[in-house]
């Protein structure tokens, strides 16, 4: 018996694909089914083997060579060397050259070789954003080791974990952090120029040797660590000069917390050049009117957003002029087509959508000024080093217009995998299916992306559970058996819903005791970072089962308005600056009440709900607040205190 299929494929062909691809795709499979009867459909493959060949090799024949890369901080020491006097820092009203962020760095490092400290250590850089954390880095990569990311504002367990995952020998530190650090069991160091030997380190530090380990959010309940060798650094920063070339006399802005990676890029590429890192102050990075004012410096050419923050940013900046600003790239979440025609509006400048990841670097960039599209906005084409494969589940290619997992290889481009975790590596760095060298490993991102025929890639989400939040990862299972260390909680479920301002938030789901949401809150607190932490959590009797018997996600309940006031409560508003405050704050977190003691940031709030609340309170008051000082006290009264004494002593 034979089956006559007759297609209209200008009514069936993907948007960007055209009928021709798909009646190809379409007898791929056919072609496959007829060889294979017994398969699954979703088993069968849908290109050629000829196709499939070609579509290959055209990937494996577009990406860059580096051949005189040098470790990261090499650069720097030889534009220090030609030219000590140029500077290198900007930081408010200080300038530091280069010869003394070299001479400082030298001191430090040989601090740290005579503690004996050098190859294959780790030393954790637990600092406030300053020219003193970049003189950290620099003496660290001196004397051999590699720098391991913390943060302050970590929770002191989270701190803890990351010591003992990344096996760190000591920690740079300010004094003011010490008792923060004391419990970790490692050796406490301070930045220290006063040494008389100015000298770098005798030591050879070589390509293969590993920069930094960057932790990240982990499956497991623990965060993990990336480990990148000078190799890969090294190629991400000239990959990305070559995109933006910097020279003398221009500035890159420095706002990512070094415990985010893009920080990286922001460092090295001024110091390769000679050029000069322009440093926003300590929590400087959620100040839109600061941003503003840095972003209209003369000479400040580049700089960086994710995309939750940029949507702030041009929800709260004045119309304005960027003299020298040439090029804003965005990284960290998906990019709507809606938000780019708001940056043309506000921008002169370039935008350049970047896509990469912990495990590798910016891997794809797409530039433009509109998209028209009812989806995000493309992460665009392979750069670099990179090769990048959509792939189905037997890691074969799918044809354009088909959406697989994304792939990406990279010769001398991929983490040397995760910290203590050779399970996890061999996982996600598996054999590459279509190799340029022997033994090649391509890296499984665990993205949904597809290409068009232009070979335009387009991320379309995730495989799992993973999410991002105001661009940080998050891996929903970490937070799941973090609230499952509780004793009151039996089991648990996190997952992203969007809020009324259309930005995703954690919402936590928990059957247990009568332990309270402001228990379980605090608790999460002591492990997770900011960004991690459920804006709302939700008791359940039980969970929405699938016929599998698993969790249907799916199916977990819209947090009500009494769910998101779980935590919120306590002491009453008295005076009528802390009631037009209550008020303000109902609105911005979309609670029904507040206390005049309940924590911004433990009943729902973020840095990006901060940043509208303390413009509302700028329009009602006329008083400007910055996010440096609301973190100080991030109450009702103590906003509220503060707003009396300025009241108190305006003219």
């Amino acid at each position: 018996m034979a089956i006559v299929l007759e297609l209209d494929c200008d009514r069936h062909s993907l948007p960007g694909i055209s009928p021709h691809r798909w009646w190809r795709s379409f007898y791929a499979l056919l072609e496959d089914a007829v060889r294979r009867p017994h398969a699954r459909v979703d088993e069968l493959r849908m290109l050629s083997g000829d196709e499939e060949e070609e579509r290959a090799a055209a990937i494996n024949a577009t990406f860059d060579v580096y051949p005189h890369l040098k470790p990261i901080h090499q650069p720097f020491e030889s534009a220090a060397r030609d030219h000590p006097g140029r500077v290198a820092i900007h930081f408010g009203d200080v300038a530091v050259t280069y010869g003394e962020i070299d001479r400082r760095a030298n001191c430090m490092a040989q601090s740290l070789a005579g503690a004996g400290i050098g190859l294959e250590h780790a030393v954790g850089i637990c600092m406030e954003r300053s020219p003193e954390l970049i003189v950290a880095v620099l003496a660290t990569l001196k004397a051999g080791a590699a720098f391991v990311p913390l943060d302050p504002r970590l929770p002191a367990a989270r701190i803890q974990s990351i010591v003992t995952g990344g096996e760190l020998t000591a920690i740079i530190t300010d004094e003011q952090f010490d008792s923060l650090l004391q419990g970790t069991g490692v050796t406490l160091l301070h930045v220290d120029d006063t040494g008389s030997d100015a000298r770098p380190p005798a030591v050879e530090v070589a390509l293969d040797d590993t920069a930094y380990i960057y932790f990240t959010s982990g499956s497991t309940g623990e965060p993990k660590g990336v480990v990148i060798d000078h190799r890969c650094a090294a190629g991400r920063i000239e990959s990305l000069m070559q995109r933006f070339p910097l020279k003398e006399g221009e500035s890159v802005l420095l706002k990512t917390p070094l415990i985010f990676d893009v920080a990286i890029w922001e460092i090295f590429a001024p110091l390769s050049v000679g050029a000069t890192i322009h440093m926003a102050l300590p929590r400087g990075e959620a100040d839109v009117d600061y941003l503003a004012r840095l972003l209209s410096t003369r000479g400040l050419v580049a700089v960086h957003f994710v995309p939750s923050m940029l949507r702030a940013f041009l929800d709260y900046a004045r119309p304005q002029s960027y003299p020298d600003l040439r090029w804003v790239w965005v990284t960290g979440e998906a990019v709507s087509s809606s938000l780019l025609d708001r940056f043309t509006q506000h921008f002169s400048a370039e935008f350049h959508n970047l896509y990469g990841q912990t495990e590798t670097s910016e891997v794809a960039a797409w530039k433009g000024t509109k998209y028209d599209s009812a989806h995000s906005v493309p992460i665009g084409k392979q750069m670099g080093v990179y090769r990048l494969f959509v792939l189905d589940d037997a890691l074969r290619l799918v044809p354009p217009g088909v959406v697989g997992q994304l792939g990406v290889a990279g010769l001398g481009g991929l983490s040397t995998g995760y910290q203590k975790n050779p399970e996890l590596t061999a996982e996600r760095f598996v054999p590459h299916p279509y190799p340029l060298s022997p033994d090649e490993l391509i890296y499984l991102t665990g993205d949904l992306a597809m290409t068009d025929e232009d070979e335009i890639i387009s991320f379309l989400g995730r495989s799992d559970t993973r999410i991002k939040i105001r661009g940080g990862r998050v891996e929903a299972g970490e937070v799941e058996a973090v609230l499952e260390r509780h004793p009151g909680v039996r089991s648990c479920a996190v997952t992203a819903h969007k809020n009324s301002a259309d930005e995703d938030e954690l919402i936590a789901y928990f059957v247990g005791d009568d332990t309270s949401v402001n228990v379980l809150a605090e608790h999460a607190g002591q492990y997770l970072p900011e960004y991690m932490l459920p804006s709302t959590y939700v008791r359940m009797d039980s969970f929405p089962l699938g016929p599998s018997g698993k969790l249907d996600r799916r199916r977990l309940p819209t947090p009500t308005p009494a769910d998101r006031a779980a935590m919120a409560g306590g002491a009453a508003p008295s005076t009528p600056i802390e009631m037009a405050l209550a008020e303000l704050w109902k609105s911005v977190l979309g609670l029904e009440r507040v206390g005049c003691i309940d924590n911004f940031y433990t009943v729902g709030g973020n840095s990006l709900k901060a940043l509208k609340m303390l413009h509302r309170v700028k329009s009602m008051f006329g008083v400007e607040i910055s996010a440096r000082t609301f973190f100080i006290d991030p109450t009702i009264s103590g906003l509220g205190e503060i707003l009396s004494r300025k009241a108190t002593t305006s003219p």
